[in-house]
């Protein structure tokens, strides 16, 4: 038995916007370690935390990579 492909979603975005979402995907899969579905719905307090440290006042700030580093030490405190 094969994989059904239920839905298909497309977005029209900015480039900033594109840029910060694959900034906030490549933070999830740094901070998950290789993040899947269960992360995110069993997780979710800490998706709220990536969400408010990627997009602070929900503005798109300056990406870095510098943020994965911080959030991964929050973390292990955790």
């Amino acid at each position: 038995m094969g994989k059904m492909h239920l839905a298909t979603w497309y977005m029209q975005f900015d480039d900033d916007e594109e840029r910060a979402i694959h900034n906030f995907v490549e933070v999830l899969k740094e901070y998950f370690h290789n993040v899947c579905e269960l992360d995110l719905v069993f997780n979710f307090y800490n998706v709220y935390t990536v969400v408010d440290k990627v997009f602070p006042a929900g503005k798109i700030p300056e990406t870095s990579q510098q943020m994965v580093k911080q959030l991964q030490m929050l973390h292990s405190l955790g």
